[in-house]
């Protein structure tokens, strides 16, 4: 994988040179998708061999780009085209794909395929005060240290990743997404909202139906993080980005070349494990809101009023803090 300065400064400016170009139809509802494809082409696309191929003039195999779905074709298109780059980008084609959207227009089939769903919601369901999204073991498992130390606070913990060992305990309920999502009819396939729309609708449907006090994401750099950012703005909902080790040691803030997107976690409250993060994503312009908690891996202190200990508030709810000292 190609990996220098000069690339990836270039790689970020196709990706806000092409979201600049397409602003007008980069819109959902009440929903701007903006942030949530800036994550789309940088982690769905620019980490693939496509991305890197498109750069090699030699090999003839690399001639032709394959683009899975319209997104990646309008992106690599429009690439081609800036760079001179002269490749042949073909998509996809994707019948079953074509003769679902073509049905989805009339609505006996919308109904058919609503009653589908894998798992009715049943009545018996916690009241949850803060939802939680998480999409690795790792961050997973960084949750799950706090969600120990906040007996008082009800999770509803929607995964991303394979895990067979879950179960709900104390003040942990496992949300199954499968259960919210709906058929829209009359989606144009070859919008960037219907890309997303699916995401949309799910996460809407769980956040109506829980109606939780604050979303929590650890990273805020997928997709599904920005388009809860979406949905808590619209609904007057706080959420909180938690840190996921931006600085040293465990990984050095030029290389992070993520945060050179402009306002990356401005949609967020950013929780953050040290001063130094957080004045190093100021002078980024990346962050408005920001609480300073401390490395979430530390021990546990409950005291209150000790100048030695960071608070975390989570709403009025109930507080809680953790005793660090800056990175």
């Amino acid at each position: 994988m190609i990996y220098n300065d000069k690339f990836n400064r270039l790689r970020i400016k196709a990706i806000e040179d092409f979201i600049k170009i397409n602003k007008k139809k980069l819109k959902y509802k009440n929903y701007y998708l903006g942030d949530i494809l800036v994550r789309f082409l940088w982690i769905s696309l620019l980490n693939t061999d496509n991305f890197n191929n498109i750069f090699d003039k030699k090999n003839k195999k690399y001639q032709i780009i394959t683009c899975d779905d319209e997104i990646e074709y309008s992106f690599f298109k429009y690439f081609n085209e800036k760079y001179n780059l002269k490749k042949n980008i073909i998509k996809k084609r994707k019948i079953l794909l074509s003769i679902i959207s073509h049905l989805k227009k009339y609505d006996v089939i919308i109904f058919i395929l609503n009653l589908f769903k894998f798992n009715k919601v049943t009545k018996n369901y916690k009241d949850i005060d803060i939802l939680v999204h998480t999409n690795s073991d790792r961050k997973f498992n960084l949750f799950y240290k706090i969600a120990k130390k906040c007996p008082k606070l009800n999770f509803g913990v929607i995964i991303d990743f394979e895990n067979n060992n879950v179960n709900n305990e104390k003040n942990i309920f496992f949300i199954n997404k499968k259960n919210f999502f709906n058929f829209e009819k009359n989606m144009n396939l070859k919008s960037v909202a219907y890309k997303f729309s699916n995401l949309f609708n799910v996460y809407e449907n769980i956040i109506k139906f829980y109606k939780p006090k604050i979303i929590l994401v650890i990273e805020g750099d997928s997709v599904v993080h920005s388009v809860l950012a979406e949905i808590a703005k619209t609904n007057a909902i706080k959420i909180y980005c938690l840190e996921w080790g931006l600085g040293p040691p465990f990984l050095y803030f030029n290389n992070n070349d993520k945060l050179d997107f402009k306002n990356y976690f401005k949609k967020y409250i950013f929780l953050s494990w040290g001063k130094k993060v957080v004045k190093y994503l100021k002078s980024r312009n990346q962050v408005d809101k920001y609480k300073i908690i401390g490395n979430p891996n530390f021990s546990f202190n409950q005291k209150k009023n000790s100048s030695n200990n960071i608070l975390f508030a989570l709403g009025p709810v109930y507080e809680f803090q953790w005793n660090s000292k800056d990175d």
